[in-house]
């Protein structure tokens, strides 16, 4: 719920900005690219720890259409905790694993709805949206493995096998545009996954950034 209250907060920033009719005209929006930065938050559960903060940074190619857009993006969270891994050599505890850092890449299909005014919400295009994103945890250590055994080798690869995963997501965010130049900001939920070490819960990332229009997305003849 505090992500939540933290993502409409942000929303409402971004819907205060000082922003002029021209911020929405069409040709700075439709059938473009954009590519933008931007920074934030994830909020991440693990079997150790429960409700974890960690900032991240990424970057991001937007293909838009009028009403609907296609999101690719890439993060890199930063983060030393812990999470655990099933030992089937004692099927009555967990083994711990240090884990550090995570890089996150997905694609998100989006879409602009209609205002009541028309196209625009007084300025400010809100958006939502459904995706898929790979994650991956950078570095995933198990504590007290027994090494040169095929215990502890058994141990290593159950790591390896859980230091990535794949989740679908959902986004939600808005954006105010001054020709070509947008300020946004958004977030995401990303489901947890059993056989990743983020698995107690969803994973919640906020976000804010600017996106530059760089041209069109579609060959036009001269």
């Amino acid at each position: 719920m505090k992500a939540f209250r933290t993502l409409i907060l942000a929303l409402g920033l971004v819907a205060t900005l000082p922003l002029t009719a021209s911020a929405q005209e069409g040709r700075h929006f439709d059938d473009s690219w954009f590519w933008g930065v931007k920074g934030g938050t994830m909020t991440f559960w693990t079997s150790r720890v429960q409700h974890q903060p960690a900032p991240i940074v990424g970057a991001e190619w937007l293909i838009t259409r009028r009403r609907a857009a296609l999101l690719i993006s890439g993060e890199q969270s930063f983060f030393e905790e812990q999470s655990a891994i099933y030992d089937p050599s004692a099927p009555a505890q967990s083994r711990t694993v240090n884990i550090k850092d995570m890089r996150r890449a997905s694609f998100t299909l989006l879409g602009f709805p209609e205002g009541m005014m028309g196209h625009r919400f007084v300025g400010i295009r809100p958006y939502a949206g459904l995706g898929f994103s790979w994650s991956f945890i950078q570095e995933a250590i198990g504590v007290g493995v027994p090494t040169g055994t095929a215990q502890g080798d058994s141990i290593l690869a159950r790591i390896e096998d859980v230091k990535s995963a794949g989740a679908p997501h959902l986004m939600v965010g808005a954006q105010g545009q001054f020709r070509r130049v947008v300020l946004f900001g958004q977030g995401t939920m990303m489901w947890s996954h059993k056989r990743f070490l983020l698995n107690n819960n969803e994973s919640y990332i906020l976000e804010g950034g600017v996106r530059i229009n760089f041209g069109s997305s579609i060959e036009r003849p001269d």
